[in-house]
């Protein structure tokens, strides 16, 4: 028996509220050099999805690169101002 697997057409890259676009995984891996490329060329942030769900992202080099620098400020805070920083994010984090 043969089986025909076809992707409705809500299943196409949309644009959330958050504007970031939104690619279900199975619709992606097609097209994983063009996320890839908007990514890098547009600043195109892309949400990979599995069943509606927010799994991975695709973001630019500077996105990655600057969030890796804000990362280090953040410990720093953290261990600088421990009590600054559990109010500025909660207790539980």
């Amino acid at each position: 028996m043969t089986y025909t697997l076809t992707m409705p057409a809500d299943q196409e890259p949309q644009i959330a509220d958050d504007g970031v676009q939104e690619v279900p995984l199975t619709v992606a891996r097609p097209l994983l050099t063009r996320l890839i490329e908007q990514a890098r060329e547009d600043r195109l942030d892309t949400a990979l999805t599995v069943r509606g769900r927010r799994r991975a992202y695709l973001v630019s080099p500077i996105v990655y690169e600057r969030a890796l620098d804000d990362r280090i400020i953040v410990e720093a805070l953290k261990e600088s101002l421990p009590e600054v920083y559990r109010q500025l994010v909660g207790p539980n984090i």
